[in-house]
């Protein structure tokens, strides 16, 4: 597992807000991030290595601003189900 990890380049912001697919939506566009993906009540935030924390801050103010509810956020390592969809999105592109 944790060379299976080590393929995985980004880095891994864990979000929690409701309403989570609202959100999800919502930042979509955001400069640095990759991809998003729903994970229960979470999102799970691909972001460039370095911009986790601009990121991070870019986010809160956005779902607050629209309205919605944000609870918190962190950095984390990527699960294997982040490196598995991470590398089986690119094998089609």
């Amino acid at each position: 597992p944790r060379q299976i990890r080590e393929m995985f380049h980004e880095v891994v912001v864990e979000l929690q807000a409701r309403p989570v697919q609202k959100v999800r939506r919502l930042l979509e566009g955001i400069d640095g991030v990759f991809d998003i993906r729903s994970f229960g009540d979470r999102l799970h935030i691909q972001v460039a290595e370095g911009l986790e924390n601009e990121v991070i801050k870019k986010c809160e103010e956005l779902i607050k601003s629209n309205g919605y509810e944000y609870v918190q956020s962190r950095t984390m390592n990527p699960t294997l189900e982040d490196v598995f969809i991470n590398l089986t999105s690119r094998d089609e592109e």
